[in-house]
């Protein structure tokens, strides 16, 4: 597994994301630097089927896929980035969130 710590410069908590790269796969990775410059991967309990939380937690990442797509889906977001462009809204009931 190789991995690359890109750090949220306006972040007062050395925050940041972890490019990692596992067998051909790649993930960004919710991540924050300690003071000792050690990379921590921040954790989540996703919930099962009664939206209880589960037991084992996992990181708190989003999937890419290959590095074919990875690219793909990187510069899609970069161009609605570079456009100002904003994903389109979720509908909603009444200002809900939509989860």
């Amino acid at each position: 597994m190789t991995s690359k710590f890109i750090k949220d410069e306006s972040s007062n908590f050395d925050e940041g994301i972890l490019l990692e790269e596992y067998k051909g796969a790649f993930a960004l990775v919710n991540a924050q630097e300690g003071q000792d410059g050690k990379i921590f991967k921040r954790w989540i309990f996703p919930q099962g089927k009664e939206r209880k939380p589960l037991e084992k937690a996992i990181p708190w990442q989003i999937r890419l896929g290959d590095k074919e797509t990875a690219i793909r889906k990187l510069k899609a977001l970069l161009a609605m980035i570079e456009d100002d462009q904003s994903p389109p809204p979720y509908p909603t009931n009444d200002g809900e969130i939509p989860f």
